[in-house]
């Protein structure tokens, strides 16, 4: 592992979480933060409740809040193991996030090895709801394209002002949109629409909005130091978002390691 990625470890009793103290501890010093759930407390914390139900409604809403990377679990032969497979693949399965297991025995291909622990991928069945275009994604693509056009025309008609704060300012603003509109959500559709509106708007308002003489510059974007820096702000945040790569994507190897991997 690497980074600052939060792994989720869930376990069916304490004693179990005992058996990765040493991996835990290899993870934080890799800058990995492990974060522990177990079953067995939450039977004990809410005595008569369905514990399944009530995990998985935990865990989800650990996912959602921590932006979770990935999720590791120990199974045993215990009834509370099989209790605790169940949870963490309707987890997986309804969230997207991979799901890997903590095994015995030697590394093989495509296991990944952490301290003292082996790790292997579990395939899950995501569900079909994670893959489709809802209200959510239509709304947070339109959304970005029309706010795309507004910071774009309010950083034109500020970046002159108060130089260089001005552009600064407008910087900002217009990155901030862009890159935003990328990291916020996990499909691209928001990102590249507004990119290609950002780029599309500030070649509208670089044009000679008056008509006058052929080759002439746009009174917003003149032919200047300011002007031209501006339109490579632009295009240098445009093309940054359409160079991020699908983050959901990319988590499905994040549990990997510098060392230990085996290919």
């Amino acid at each position: 592992m690497a980074g600052s990625e939060r792994v989720l470890v869930v376990t069916s009793d304490h004693a179990q979480a005992g058996r990765l103290e040493s991996t835990m501890a290899h993870m934080r010093a890799g800058n990995t933060i492990p974060v522990v759930f177990v079953v067995q407390a939450v039977a004990e914390a809410l005595p008569g409740a369905d514990v399944e139900a009530a995990s998985v409604q935990a865990l989800s809403r650990l996912i959602e809040e921590g932006e979770l990377e990935a999720i590791v679990f120990l199974a045993d032969d215990e009834d509370r193991g099989d209790v605790t497979s169940r949870i963490v693949r309707g987890v997986a399965a309804d969230t997207g996030i991979p799901l890997w297991q903590v095994i015995d025995g030697q590394a093989e291909k495509g296991d990944r090895a952490v301290g003292e622990h082996v790790f292997r991928s579990v395939p899950v069945q995501v569900a079909a709801a994670i893959g489709r275009r809802g209200f959510g994604y239509w709304f947070a693509t339109l959304g970005t394209g029309v706010l795309a056009v507004a910071v774009t025309v309010a950083g034109t008609f500020s970046y002159l002002a108060a130089p260089p704060i001005g552009l600064v300012l407008a910087t900002l603003g217009v990155w901030g949109t862009l890159v935003g509109a990328r990291l916020m959500h996990p499909y691209r559709a928001p990102g590249v629409v507004a990119a290609v509106v950002s780029l599309v708007t500030l070649l509208v308002l670089a044009t000679d909005p008056f008509g006058g003489v052929q080759g002439s510059a746009s009174i917003l974007i003149p032919s200047t130091v300011l002007g031209w820096t501006w339109i490579g702000v632009v295009a240098i945040g445009s093309f940054a978002t359409l160079a991020v790569p699908d983050l959901r994507g990319a988590r499905v190897g994040r549990l990997d390691v510098r060392e230990g991997a085996v290919p």
